[in-house]
């Protein structure tokens, strides 16, 4: 599979899952239904749900996930994911997809989860100054990875998975650490 086959298959990816598509503008959807308002109980508590809205398969801002966002700082949330890359990178399974352990994989989920949740540009910001430089994919290929679906094309595409894997995107048991 050359560079041009790599390129096909994120345009067709991109086109094909409107938060993708998003993404790759630097947009960051409102849907057209009405967001459900959420009330907001201050007081302290160790578990409140929180439901996620939706438009199609396309995650929407609300209130009540801005709200968890006013409760979890970018430190904790920077914390949690930084603790789930080191289980991730001590997992021989879910290890094959991350190219390095210097990348700030953990600073990166935490941004795209705050940008989620709150309609930030957290993720958006950190996308635009990423290097723009090529990195090597199994069979001597290059791809620049600038942002979520580049990331998950490069990891499917890992030098550190078995040949006969490359280019298959994640299975469910893949994905747990």
């Amino acid at each position: 599979m050359g560079d041009n086959t790599l390129k096909k298959e994120v345009t067709k990816l991109t086109l094909s899952d409107s938060d993708l598509l998003s993404e790759a503008f630097g947009v960051c959807r409102v849907g057209d239904n009405e967001i459900e308002k959420v009330e907001i109980d201050n007081t302290e508590k160790k578990f409140r749900y929180i439901p996620l809205v939706m438009n199609g398969r396309t995650h929407v801002v609300s209130d009540g996930s801005k709200s968890v966002i006013r409760e979890v700082s970018m430190s904790q949330l920077r914390d949690m994911t930084d603790r789930f890359y080191q289980k991730a990178f001590q997992d021989e399974t879910l290890d094959k997809f991350l190219r390095s352990h210097e990348d700030p994989h953990g600073t990166r989920f935490a941004k795209w989860i705050h940008q989620k949740l709150s309609g930030s540009k957290k993720w958006d910001k950190d996308c635009q100054q990423r290097s723009q430089e090529p990195v090597r994919l199994a069979g001597s290929r290059r791809h620049v990875v600038h942002d979520r679906l580049s990331a998950h094309v490069a990891a499917w595409h890992s030098p550190k998975r078995n040949r006969k894997e490359v280019g298959r995107h994640f299975r469910l048991d893949e994905c747990q650490v």
